[in-house]
């Protein structure tokens, strides 16, 4: 791997602001670190677009707190019970899991096409390199650089003629899950809202970034030195570029050599800066910065500037980051106010960057989960048709409660009407008699009129019926007085113009002196015109009842004799008869 310590980045994917974490930008921020039997809190504000530390505490511990061995229960309530007196209370609380518990790698890859595509390689990439289960790992990571390459076959490459594109160096940090959840555990357990679990090495990177420590190309070591370990760490600018932690032997007592630890202290940080220089190949190490509440601090200081030729000093961190003389604690053993304090007022200070943790625990990068476009596409077809014949059905429904709605309606007024049916029938009845005569085109009652003429008066004949039939038939029925009126009728029916059927005449007894019957069938010419004007009615007798039928003063029509001949000539026959029966 070549280049890896530049800072200056030609690609840096755009992850989620924030990592995902919810914290209120310029709110106070409490940060905690615990170190053996000491615990740390560091709270920071924002004063403008600055952060700023507010308030700084150290706290003993009634015993220390071992991360993912312990009962996560108990120590939340040794550390609830560590914050009951302090002030003010933590409200937002970000915490660092320690390098110990912390497996890095650094990858090169090739150049991702989006963001999805990188977080995909370096989970598949890092699952190959874990001693434990990828299930049971909780990935993030930070992109360092991205690198020209054309030419340089990475190691999975086969084909040494084909070029390989640019890189991207990857510093990935891995996690057990139970450590993840042993923190989310404590936090509860202590009443704590933790907001971000990040990376302690990457807070002590950025913290000698604020603290203008290092520069852009500037490649810094600092050695953290406490209880049980030294970790060494490798920035440049505000990036972490290397970390490697060695676990030491109990201190050896002061009646002995003292030399021991002092010895394993030095060895460690000089392994560490052998393997970073076999890495980068490039830039070496210029200074070394110790920080820590090491008893031998000093002498760790002395040997490392002895022993590798390069500058190295004691960090005091609050000077070094600039916190308020106001909350400097008491000077340590070493001469410095609590030279192990840099970790967590860098937590502090950093729990206020508007952009995204790189390393946040709680909020990892996931991959993509893989979609099945072919299941998504039949999942759509199915819900798309699923609509579909809804609305189909909603409009089919809306529709048919329309039709019985109408059909009901019609349904009443039938019932309605239903009572009216007899009226009805007459009236279609009578209304087709009407139409029957008006096909017939024919003028009925000026032929009755016309009829009332050329008969004989009613002292000869009178009318007993009168019916029309088909064809333009006029059937009449007549009584007579004697045979010769019958053919004196059938003469002047003639001659009127009718076609007449021969007579009939039937003899028979009549009350009324008309003893003679007989029944006629007339035929209508079509081209017959009557003046009704020119005809001649036959005089009435004087003592015609039929007269009384009209109104007094008033002349009476021919339609009105002619009603009077047909209906009322049996009856005038009758008062004759009985006037002649009294004489």
């Amino acid at each position: 791997m070549t280049r890896i310590i530049r800072t200056a980045v030609t690609w840096r994917p755009r992850f989620r602001e924030r990592g995902g974490f919810p914290i209120k930008a310029g709110g106070p921020i409490t940060a905690l670190d615990w170190n053996g039997t000491t615990l740390r809190i560091a709270q920071s504000v924002l004063r403008g677009s600055k952060p700023e530390i507010s308030s700084f505490a150290s706290v003993p511990l009634d015993s220390p707190i071992s991360v993912g061995t312990g009962d996560p229960a108990a120590c939340g309530q040794r550390l609830a019970h560590a914050l009951a007196d302090l002030k003010p209370r933590p409200g937002v609380t970000v915490m660092g899991i320690p390098r110990s518990l912390v497996f890095l790698r650094t990858l090169l890859l090739p150049k991702p096409r989006n963001e999805e595509e990188l977080v995909a390689m370096v989970h598949f990439q890092i699952s190959k390199d874990l001693p434990f289960p990828v299930e049971d790992a909780v990935v993030d990571f930070q992109v360092n650089e991205s690198l020209s390459a054309p030419g340089a076959a990475t190691p999975t490459e086969k084909s040494e003629e084909e070029p390989a594109g640019e890189k991207v160096a990857v510093l990935v940090a891995v996690v057990r899950r139970e450590v993840v959840q042993f923190y989310e555990r404590l936090a509860s357990a202590a009443g704590l809202k933790l907001a971000a679990l990040g990376l302690s090495a990457y807070a002590n990177a950025r913290g000698l970034e604020i603290g203008g420590l290092t520069g852009k190309d500037r490649v810094v070591a600092m050695v953290s030195l406490s209880a049980g370990e030294v970790i060494t760490e490798v920035v440049v600018g505000g990036a972490l570029v290397f970390s490697r932690t060695a676990a030491m032997a109990p201190e050896v007592p002061e009646t002995q050599t003292g030399t021991g630890s002092l010895d394993e202290i030095t060895i460690e940080v000089v392994r560490s800066l052998h393997s970073f220089a076999g890495l980068a190949r490039q830039n070496a190490v210029e200074e070394i910065l110790l920080a820590g509440d090491h008893p031998q601090a000093a002498s760790v200081v002395e040997a490392l500037s002895e022993r590798c030729q390069i500058p190295c000093r004691q960090i005091d961190p609050f000077q070094s980051l600039k916190v308020a003389a106001r909350l400097h604690p008491a000077r340590s053993a070493s001469g410095l106010p609590d030279p192990g304090a840099f970790t967590v007022l860098s937590q502090a200070l950093i729990a206020q960057d508007q952009v995204s943790w790189p390393f946040d625990f709680l909020h990892p990068k996931r991959p993509a989960i893989p979609r099945n476009l072919k299941r998504i596409r039949i999942l759509s077809g199915a819900a798309a048709a699923g609509v579909l014949f809804m609305i189909l059905w909603g409009i089919r429904t809306h529709l048919v409660n329309q039709r019985i709605t109408v059909r009901d309606q019609v349904a009443a007024e039938i019932e309605a009407v239903s009572k009216s049916r007899p009226l009805f029938r007459k009236i279609r009845l009578n209304a087709k008699t009407v139409q029957d005569w008006s096909l017939e085109k024919r003028e009925w009652l000026d032929h009755l009129a016309h009829l009332s003429a050329v008969l004989p008066g009613c002292s000869d004949v009178y009318i007993t019926s009168i019916s029309t039939g088909a064809r333009g038939a006029l059937h009449i029925s007549i009584q007579a007085r004697s045979g010769d009126i019958l053919a004196d009728i059938d003469k002047r029916l003639r001659a009127a113009g009718y076609d007449l059927k021969p007579l009939a005449v039937t003899p028979g007894s009549d009350r009324y002196g008309y003893p003679f019957q007989s029944s006629l069938e007339l035929t209508l010419p079509d081209k017959m015109k009557i003046d009704l004007a020119s005809l001649k009615v036959p005089a009435r007798p004087e003592d015609d009842g039929s007269q009384e039928l009209g109104q007094p003063g008033q002349p009476r029509s021919v339609s009105a004799q002619v009603s009077s001949e047909g209906d009322q000539g049996g009856n005038d026959a009758e008062r004759r008869s009985r006037r002649r029966d009294r004489q």
